[in-house]
């Protein structure tokens, strides 16, 4: 029986980089102990596979494992909150604090930090100045000085950080603790220089990582290591997809060593007993080991592995070996399985086909992926490796090869070339049975990983790119567990989600490019990812794609950071389904997609008393038009105008301006108009708009809602001397946004439909005395699309509509001639129209709001013609309520059934907001000039203002 050696692709050194030789990877005995024809012997542990050789050098560039954007440690936060904390301002991933099926873990128990710049003494000048002392021979004994100064500064930067904790834990000082061992672990005497003959910059670049890693031990916390920048991973990903735990694990490697981190997650394992240098544990380590504080984080670190050895005493494996490993770890439950093994001088070797053209092996087509390192010879394949049979008839290959942090292919990795896949000696089928097309690149020089003793090591190689790989795929599975029944749609999301890198497109060094976990737990093209509805009229499903998403930075009255959408993508011939948070799907009328710094400039502007254009009537400058009186078949009847604010200056289609137009007789008023609705049905006819505005005024923001198209009121005598009053007022707000200076029309969101709203306002006024009154109305306002303002991108989405009831209450008093104080106060509650099936409505408790505002006004403080303002608001405020998602969601993790859920989620405010604000304007030179002045500060009940929108403002006006 002719056989052919299998050889581990480990290829590294110890973290000391001493050079072992092993007669290892000898010819192995076949099944009738007679030895196989070909015989290699090679030593696993060569010089040039030294994972601190050549350009792998970690002082060369942005190699710098240390430096950088690569400082795991900076300030108190976890080495990964910012940047890939998807909800902090970043569509793409969500996950995070909004995570329906796991908890909330901290990914590093605890908060040591253990380097924070100036801590870390690997980076900056200490770093430059041993990369520019060279060579370190008896030749230039100036080096070696200037080089014990160095190591005595290290010393002293590390101990005034690191000192007592290494006391606390070793009982002895920082030196005899930590230093002093690591100095005779590498034969330096501080005292005597010549003890640094040879230390070039191999063993300088092992010394930095011992030093790393040994004081990364003393921390509390796991170990960072670099890869997982460049893979793009951080422990709260893996937590989010549920860090692996239904996941099994295939692992066709050396034994695991009895280290208790990884046997934990051994659910069986079979073949011979040899370790080989604890090569199997390294690679379990980066899969499996425990984020406890200590040591390796896995990426997997709560899936089971079923592993299996198939290499015997001679350190060789036959292919029966690998294919018992291969069934025995399959029938285990391993949707994954991981081979860090191959055939010496090729990516990949034909001689495979004795495993994947097995029968019982091609019959796992539809249930298994293998991920297969692509070895360590540093060549490119050339030849076409026949399978015998078709290969897309085989199962679902990986082939993995190694890059550095730099993202550059590593030297020693093999990479495919343009060989193709063929079968019983046909020429290529096309693209699909490229090599390239099946190959992808991870990080495997210099990992950080166990060392099957408890502790952690350094070793190079594609072996330890295959598990980040193998890694990801445990996470999709676990978080998506039909796609275990799925692999060929497991590999396209791998591919596809991966760093284009090379040449553009797949090439033929590092294929579909460098993994991405982090992109491949998202989706893979958001103008694919849909909601899944089904059809009232039909029962038939249908798929809503999404059109925008606002990135959640629009300000909103509801507090929508609990809620959550369910959206789809669909994968060849399944899917995955995502959590989108619904402050990514929400918008405020009147406010711009990029912010609120436009709409927060637009009611600063609108907060400026125009002089230019207004009186009171009685010449004080605070109203908002001029108003002409006609005495008509005993009628009073006058008409003001003035111009519209800027948030309702949207369409080519509208006039610029607002008009009322009044007629009373017999203290019966009548008056109608267009644009000023709030202030007339409330009886504020020469109030400020932005009072009525429900993210920023306290003056009835739910009238507010209805403000700014046609409306008209009823104004009759009651009772006494009070008054009762009817109006109605309606909006209609296009989502288009004109810029105040240039008057360009921008469209906010397309896929929102215009704002419609209609109020009803009844209110009673009765004077209490000549100068004091008292108020109460209600008003019923009805809107469409939308829900106290609140619109959604999503297709069906508040329907419905909504419908709000709300009392205010107020009183007025009129201190003197020049001076009064008002101040009112409004309750709300709002419900869905109807209980009509939607998207997004209303939850059944409603919602329940508050708003007030108090103020002060008064003529002529400083001037006789001057206005002054004085105000304390709280805008609108949801007390209480929630919000009704309705939707498609998976009901079985494992299978991927659909069910139709309806989840609520309380979206009552957590912070009150309040604005101190203040105003003051006067006309100069007979009216020709006028000057006015606006300030807001924003704060919670407590005073905090960092929070809040803070603006000032000054305004001139010219008239000729």
């Amino acid at each position: 029986m002719k056989r052919t050696k299998l050889l581990s692709t480990v290829f590294a050194t110890a973290l000391m980089g001493s050079v072992v030789s092993q007669s290892a990877f000898a010819a192995p005995k076949d099944n009738n102990n007679s030895e196989s024809e070909a015989e290699t012997t090679l030593s696993p542990y060569y010089g040039r596979i030294n994972p601190f050789y050549g350009r792998i050098n970690p002082f060369e560039g942005d190699v710098d494992p240390f430096y950088g954007r690569i400082n795991p440690f900076d300030g108190e936060v976890t080495p990964f909150w910012g940047r890939i904390n998807p909800f902090e301002g970043d569509v793409e991933g969500f996950w995070g604090r909004i995570n329906p099926f796991y908890g909330r873990i901290n990914p590093f128990y605890g908060r040591i930090n253990p380097f924070w710049g100036r801590i870390n003494p690997f980076m900056g000048d200490l770093q430059a100045n041993w990369g520019r002392i060279n060579p370190f021979d008896s030749s230039d004994p100036a080096s070696h000085e200037e080089l014990i100064a160095q190591f005595n500064t290290l010393i002293v930067e590390s101990e005034s950080f690191w000192g007592p904790r290494v006391s606390e834990e070793t009982g002895e000082s920082f030196y005899d603790g930590f230093v002093a061992d690591l100095l005779a672990k590498y034969g330096i005497d501080l005292n005597d220089p010549s003890s640094l003959d040879g230390f070039d910059e191999v063993t300088r670049a092992q010394f930095q990582f011992d030093w790393y890693d040994g004081l990364m031990s003393f921390s509390g916390a796991d170990h960072v290591d670099h890869w997982m920048e460049t893979a793009n991973w951080s422990p709260a990903i893996t937590q989010i997809a549920g860090s692996g735990t239904d996941t099994v694990i295939g692992l066709i490697d050396f034994t695991v060593t009895p280290d208790a981190d990884l046997q934990d997650n051994l659910v069986t394992w079979g073949g011979y007993e040899n370790a080989l240098g604890g090569h199997g544990g390294a690679v379990a380590s980066l899969l499996v080991a425990d984020h406890d504080g200590q040591g390796i984080m896995g990426i997997a670190p709560n899936a089971t592995v079923a592993a299996y050895n198939p290499f015997d005493e001679t350190h060789t494996a036959s292919w029966e070996d690998v294919r018992t490993g291969v069934r025995t770890v399959v029938s285990q439950g391993a949707s994954v399985v991981n081979m860090s093994l191959g055939v010496p001088g090729s990516t990949f070797a034909d001689d495979w086909a004795e495993v994947y053209t097995d029968p019982t092996i091609t019959a796992l087509r539809d249930q298994v992926i293998f991920v297969q390192a692509a070895g360590n010879d540093g060549l490119v394949q050339t030849t076409n490796p026949d399978m015998r049979i078709d290969f897309v008839d085989l199962p679902h290959i990986i082939l993995v090869g190694s890059i550095g942090p730099s993202g550059q292919i590593s030297e020693f990795s093999n990479t495919p070339g343009e060989a193709c896949f063929i079968y019983w000696g046909s020429g290529c089928n096309g693209e699909e049975y490229t090599l390239k097309n099946h190959f992808i690149v991870a990080p495997g020089e210099w990992i950080l990983v166990s060392d099957g003793e408890g502790g952690v090591t350094r070793m190079s190689g594609t072996s330890f790119a295959a598990p980040i790989v193998t890694g990801a795929i445990a996470l999709l599975h676990d978080r998506w567990g039909w796609l275990k029944d799925n692999p060929a749609e497991t590999k396209e999301i791998i591919f596809a989600t991966a760093d284009d890198l090379g040449e553009e497109g797949v090439d033929a060094v590092y294929g579909h490019g460098a993994l991405n976990i982090t992109a491949s737990q998202s989706p893979i093209d958001w103008n694919n990812v849909y909601q899944l509805s089904v059809d009232p009229n039909s029962g038939r499903e249908e798929k809503n794609y999404l059109s925008t998403l606002n990135a959640g930075e629009e300000q909103t009255l509801l507090n929508t950071e609990e809620g959550y959408v369910t959206v789809y993508e669909d994968i060849g011939d399944t899917f995955r389904d995502f959590i989108v948070p619904l402050d990514s799907m929400i918008t405020g009328v009147g406010l711009t997609s990029d912010g609120s710094e436009e709409a927060l400039q637009s009611y600063l502007t609108e907060s400026m008393i125009d002089y230019g254009t207004s009186t009171d009537g009685k010449g004080k400058g605070k109203g908002k038009g001029n108003k002409k009186f006609v005495e008509l078949a005993g009628m009073t009847m006058s008409m003001r105008s003035f111009a519209l604010p800027i948030s309702e200056r949207a369409s080519d289609e509208r006039l610029p301006f607002a008009s009322e137009f009044s007629m009373s007789s017999d203290n019966t008023t009548f008056s109608f108009g267009n644009g000023v609705g709030a202030m007339s049905l409330s009886g504020a006819s020469s109030a400020s708009y932005n009072r009525f505005d429900q993210q920023n005024g306290g003056a009835n923001p739910v009238l507010g809602l209805a403000s700014g198209g046609a409306f008209a009121k009823l104004e009759v005598p009651a009772f006494g001397s009070a008054r009762l009053s009817v109006g109605t007022t309606h909006r209609h707000y296009e989502d288009v946004y004109a810029d105040q200076y240039s008057g360009e029309q921008r469209f906010v969101n397309e896929a929102i439909e215009d704002y419609e709203a209609m109020a009803t306002n009844i209110a009673l006024t009765q004077p209490l005395s000549e100068r004091l009154s008292v108020s109460a109305s209600y008003t019923y306002l009805q809107e469409n699309n939308a829900a106290l303002g609140m619109q959604s991108t999503l297709d069906n989405a508040f329907n419905a509509g909504a419908k709000t009831d709300a009392a205010t209450l107020g009183a007025q008093w009129q201190l003197n001639d020049r001076a009064k104080l008002y101040g009112s106060a409004t309750f709300g509650q709002t419900r869905a129209q109807s209980e009509t099936d939607q998207l997004l409505s209303v939850g059944q408790e409603g919602i329940a709001t508050t708003a007030y505002e108090v103020a002060f006004e008064m003529n002529g403080l400083f001037a006789k013609s001057d206005f002054t303002r004085l105000a304390l608001v709280q805008p609108m405020h949801v007390e209480q309520g929630n919000l009704a998602v309705s939707g498609t969601e998976v009901l079985d993790r494992n299978s991927g059934e659909l069910g139709f859920v309806t989840r609520e989620f309380d979206v009552a405010g957590v912070d009150r907001k309040l604005a101190l604000e203040a105003s003051w304007g006067s006309p100069f030179k007979n009216d020709t000039m006028a000057v006015s002045g606006f300030v807001r500060l924003e704060m919670d009940t407590h005073g905090d203002m960092s929070q809040g929108n803070q603006m000032a403002g000054i305004a001139a006006r010219f008239n000729y």
